[in-house]
């Protein structure tokens, strides 16, 4: 008795395959043991001719089902082997795929894109350097994909470039013939943020943590003399000369709304972010910077 029933008569066999074009192996009468390339439609079990059960999800998703038969039909027949090596590829392949393609409606990937103010965290610590205090405008661009944890949780992980700004004015107070300089500073890093989005409707929340590298420096420069002229430089920092921290820690959280359309969703939130550590090792960069503004994008 097999198969909650099934009556097996001694003179047929059980067949079992992997793929709708070949046959692993199978039993006839549970003596006779040979390949069988002939079956055209094969998808599970085969009692005799007529019936059939369909469990190609079951042994698709348990390989290691078909592993221990193979393993017991290659000791019966040690040929088999090195005659079914390509079969059991295809199989290893067929069995990957499957998982794969089960789980690809848990899986979301979008593009982000938020424009945001940013400043510096603290006043400058050199007596000549000040701060007005005041917010820049900067951008970030990140890549983003989730899995789908449970039913309104999803792991997400990104990649992308982070900008910030710095604004800082040292009063030269005449000497030189200088009477002050106010440098425009932007630093540019590439972050990759992991975290989560709980989801509340089509309301979500999305706290991260990043870890970046600085990958540019740049200095916009206006000078301001004692006789009234004016001069202006701007340079690229290769050499790291203001000595920017070459790696940051950034939190990120967001908040928002999700319009979901038929295949793809239009992001529209706010998103502010933070660094654990300092923009640099100097008096004048000590602070950490930080930002926020608004973010959109689209998801799939």
């Amino acid at each position: 008795m097999v198969g909650g029933g099934c009556n097996i008569p001694p003179d047929h066999g059980i067949s079992l395959g992997i793929s709708s074009r070949y046959r692993l192996w199978n039993f006839d009468g549970w003596k006779n043991k040979q390949l069988d390339p002939n079956i055209s439609v094969l998808t599970g079990i085969r009692f005799n001719r007529d019936w059939h059960i369909s469990i190609i999800s079951f042994y698709l998703s348990r390989p290691f089902f078909f592993v221990s038969i193979f393993f017991i039909q290659s000791t019966l027949n040690p040929q088999t082997l090195l005659t079914m090596k390509p079969t059991l590829l295809a199989f290893f392949v067929l069995a990957i795929c499957t998982q794969v393609s089960g789980q690809m409606n848990k899986f979301n990937i979008g593009l982000e894109y938020s424009p945001n103010f940013t400043s510096v965290s603290q006043p400058y610590g050199s007596p000549l350097a000040d701060s007005d205090g005041a917010f820049r405008f900067a951008n970030n661009l990140f890549l983003k994909g989730g899995y789908k944890v449970m039913n309104n949780l999803y792991a997400t992980g990104a990649i992308g470039l982070l900008g910030t700004r710095e604004f800082l004015v040292l009063d030269f107070g005449g000497q030189m013939e200088i009477d002050k300089v106010e440098s425009h500073r932007f630093h540019s890093y590439v972050v990759a943020p992991i975290g989560f989005t709980y989801y509340l409707g089509s309301f979500y929340i999305s706290p991260e943590v990043g870890i970046g590298w600085n990958v540019s420096n740049r200095n916009k420069s206006y000078w301001y003399y004692t006789d009234g002229s004016e001069l202006e430089s701007e340079y690229i920092d290769k050499d790291n000369i203001d000595n920017i921290n070459e790696t940051t820690y950034p939190l990120f959280l967001s908040i928002g709304n999700e319009i979901r359309m038929k295949s793809y969703s239009i992001l529209l939130g706010v998103k502010g972010y933070y660094s654990l550590n300092s923009l640099g090792q100097r008096a004048s960069n000590a602070g950490h910077y930080y930002g926020f503004g608004v973010v959109t994008g689209v998801r799939f």
